[in-house]
């Protein structure tokens, strides 16, 4: 069987990268994925420190003799160099071009960048933790949570599963009161997939109830004015149908037309004679020669002669007509705006013996 043979640390280095390009808001997943690669490799001490750095000359006893390491030593070192400045802008390549070791390069880096993302990872903290579902659906809501969480936990530390649940939990609406209340009271923590589930139940639970449909009783009035402007349904000869007759007309064509003699449909009924102007068609009730009654208030007033003579104190009435002021032990002249009339068209503005404009 051959012997297989490991590529070398400069083979891996070579053929190494790393995908995140390093800015001032991804330095820890930057510096993540670099430290991982490089300890992966065996080379993480040429950037911690623990690898020291080889000179190409070093005195032996006295005499100064060709470093036998250096040349190994300064292939990793370089192929390092490479690998950090092909991960930053050309902006920043430019301005870390001038370190020549691994190790002095890394330190400028994380001079240069460590101090600022600290105020990144505040910035996501205070995401997670006022962040609210809103509009969005419990599934895109949750994930959009866990996406922070995984994002602090790459550039500063893991979430526990309690403070993930405390989170979500926390931007839930008031839907949500009584299955949170049930999380919140579990003895062992929730993982995130448990908690995916029970939420995602739930959320069915609401959408398929906010479905449904409650009777609510109400109370309905309809009012229908029939207005007939003098026509008069009529009977007419065919099978069920009927029809509106003109006033002063007799049969006509159409739905159930028919022939007619005199006045006189089938079965000699007659036709109906206004009571009020005596056209044949329709009745006084809907007569169009008849004036139409005005909106405005009306009083009526009918009397007979009373045969009881006493009179009821303190009936509550502000005022009162009678047809003899004789009546009224105590009466005054009215002097408002207002008018009564009677039924024959006599009122208070007419000659004769009746006043009623006294109170």
């Amino acid at each position: 069987m051959a012997a297989t043979t490991n590529p070398s640390k400069q083979t891996l280095l070579l053929h190494a990268s790393i995908t995140i390009k390093l800015s001032r808001t991804s330095h820890r997943a930057w510096k993540r994925q670099a430290t991982s690669l490089l300890s992966g490799i065996n080379v993480i001490g040429h950037i911690d420190g623990t690898t020291p750095s080889q000179t190409p000359m070093i005195l032996t006893a006295g005499v100064s003799t060709p470093n036998p390491e250096y040349a190994n030593w300064f292939q990793i070192d370089q192929l390092i160099i490479n690998l950090l400045l092909s991960s930053m802008t050309e902006i920043d390549c430019l301005s870390f071009a001038s370190y020549d070791t691994a190790r002095t390069l890394w330190v400028a880096i994380e001079a240069q960048y460590a101090s600022t993302s600290r105020s990144h990872v505040m910035s996501i903290k205070n995401q997670i933790q006022r962040c609210t579902k809103g509009e969005k659906s419990i599934t895109d809501y949750l994930f959009y949570v866990k996406s922070l969480a995984d994002e602090l936990t790459v550039v500063d530390r893991k979430i526990s599963d309690d403070d993930l649940t405390l989170y979500v939990l926390n931007g839930l609406g008031s839907e949500y009161r009584d299955i949170a209340a049930s999380i919140r009271t579990r003895e062992q923590p929730f993982s995130f997939e448990e908690l995916h589930n029970h939420l995602l139940a739930h959320d069915e639970y609401i959408h398929r109830e906010s479905q449904v449909e409650f009777q609510v009783p109400t109370a309905n009035i309809t009012h229908k004015n029939f207005k007939h402007d003098g026509l008069l349904a009529t009977p007419s000869f065919g099978r069920g149908y009927s029809s509106f007759t003109p006033r002063g007309s007799h049969s006509g064509r159409g739905y159930g037309q028919g022939k007619s003699k005199g006045s006189n449909f089938r079965g000699n009924k007659p036709l109906q004679r206004c009571q009020f102007c005596s056209t044949i068609g329709h009745i006084a009730l809907y007569c169009p020669q008849i004036p139409k009654p005005s909106n405005s208030p009306v009083a009526h007033y009918t009397y007979a002669n009373p045969t009881n003579s006493n009179w009821v104190f303190d009936t509550g009435a502000s005022h009162h007509v009678a047809n003899n002021l004789n009546n009224m032990h105590i009466h005054s002249e009215y002097d408002g705006p207002e008018e009564v009339q009677i039924g024959d068209g006599t009122g208070s503005g007419d000659e004769g013996g009746f006043d009623a404009r006294s109170k």
